[in-house]
């Protein structure tokens, strides 16, 4: 979480609509131009290889590849924020949409948080 975090400070153009983290992979709905979100993916990669948890891992986290898909419009968009807000917990059964800690998804489904 600190290093999606330290990663939208480093791209203040690139906007993160949602995230989740996961222990092998990673959700993110990004707005900005293909070039640039590429280039902070990358950063996003190079400081999780850095990380003291993970300098030595051999895990697929520290060798996470991008895989970019356009968003073509508003229903896409919505069912692409849906999608990936609902990972962390399908994956997880022991968690729920309000309790998965690794993700924007509490705050989209939680008007407590809003």
């Amino acid at each position: 979480m600190n290093v999606t975090a330290l990663a939208a400070i480093l791209f203040p153009d690139i906007t993160i609509l949602t995230f989740e983290v996961m222990s092998n992979h990673l959700h993110f709905v990004l707005c900005g131009s293909r070039d640039r979100i590429m280039e902070w993916f990358g950063k996003l990669v190079a400081l999780l290889r850095q990380h003291p948890e993970l300098k030595e891992s051999k895990d697929a986290i520290t060798s996470l590849q991008a895989r970019l898909i356009a968003v073509e419009d508003l229903d896409n968009l919505r069912n692409v924020i849906v999608y990936v807000n609902r990972n962390g917990y399908v994956v997880d059964s022991g968690h729920t949409p309000f309790t998965y800690p690794w993700g924007a998804n509490r705050f989209f489904f939680n008007d407590e948080a809003k």
